[in-house]
């Protein structure tokens, strides 16, 4: 997936993103605990919110209905 700003290039980013991003980039998905959703989990998730294509996903909320307990 491609950034909004990476078109503006490392110049228009603060020194203190830039050195994060650059430390991510070095270390494997595995060094830095990188969790991801399966897609059939995640269409699932989408389905069930009533979520259509048409819609502006990074627009949309869901409300946080589980409360976990250790």
């Amino acid at each position: 997936m491609t950034s909004l700003v990476a078109p503006l290039g490392p110049s228009f980013r603060a020194p203190d993103v830039s050195a994060a991003l650059e430390s991510l980039a070095a270390d494997s998905e595995i060094e830095r605990e990188a969790v991801f959703t399966r897609p059939d989990v995640a269409a699932a998730i989408l389905d069930l919110s009533g979520y259509t294509a048409d819609r502006a996903l990074h627009r949309l909320r869901l409300p946080q209905t589980l409360v976990w307990r250790w």
